[in-house]
């Protein structure tokens, strides 16, 4: 079985956190969600994504996803996301693949602010990485 595809746009897109909760590291492509917004999570440095119209999250995606990754990602996750099956814009195609949105019953935890990639690798990355090396879930 050639495995799934999981579309990242958090700290997943960063091959050290990925190595640090999957102990491998995947090569991604470039990837765009449609109808999707990215918000950090109040007092996280990691973000979440909803359902918004109009809205884009950029990330990447893996292919070859098996299912002991998965339960790796879902354990990493943890009960503030919920795996979802979205399709996803890469290559000039459209793939199904699964990500992780915020649960419903969460949406109060999302913050109004965007969240970008480069500043969480700037001013968290190294903590975060730490935090995660014995758990290997999310803080």
């Amino acid at each position: 079985m050639a495995g799934l595809c999981l579309f990242a746009y958090g700290t997943l897109q960063l091959p050290d956190v990925l190595e640090a909760v999957l102990g491998l590291r995947w090569q991604g492509t470039p990837a765009l969600l449609i109808d999707y917004a990215r918000y950090r999570v109040r007092g996280k440095p990691y973000p979440a994504i909803v359902p918004e119209p109009g809205g884009n999250v950029a990330g990447l995606l893996y292919s070859g996803v098996g299912a002991a990754e998965l339960e790796q990602l879902d354990c990493y996750e943890g009960a503030l996301y919920e795996r979802r099956t979205l399709n996803v814009r890469a290559g000039g195609a459209t793939l199904a693949a699964v990500s992780y949105v915020l649960a419903e019953p969460q949406r109060a935890l999302l913050s109004n602010e965007s969240w970008e990639l480069g500043a969480f690798e700037r001013e968290h990355l190294r903590d975060y990485l730490l935090s995660i090396s014995h758990t290997r879930r999310a803080p």
